[in-house]
């Protein structure tokens, strides 16, 4: 498990999945930033330039800013990995971004 409380997470940059953090497990979010990161898939690769979520992944997100990130092929803000939940107890901010929040779940929700 782990929480990241009053973050920022900038500048970041991976060559598979997950430019700002890969999420196999528990991750809380709160009032923290994903700014100008990059995940530039290659081969077997999918993205998630702020961040990528496993499947086995639970993240909840609070009160956070998901601002400037890239991924390719897709998840520039979030991808969401079949059977990952993406959680927000309150309004996320997605400024620009390349593909906002992609995900291969049908359980995945954005709760406001």
């Amino acid at each position: 498990m782990l929480i990241l409380d009053s973050s920022t997470l900038f500048g970041n940059t991976a060559t598979q999945d997950g430019g700002g953090i890969f999420n196999d497990g528990t991750l809380t979010v709160i009032n923290s930033t994903f700014y100008d990161n990059t995940a530039v898939g290659q081969n077997d690769a999918f993205g998630g330039g702020g961040i990528f979520n496993w499947y086995r992944g639970m993240l909840t997100l609070s009160n956070s800013t998901i601002s400037h990130n890239f991924g390719t092929p897709y998840g520039g803000g979030i991808f969401n990995y079949f059977g990952g939940s993406a959680i927000s107890t309150t309004p996320l901010k997605f400024m620009p971004t390349f593909f906002c929040m992609c995900s291969t779940s049908r359980l995945a929700r954005v709760v406001q």
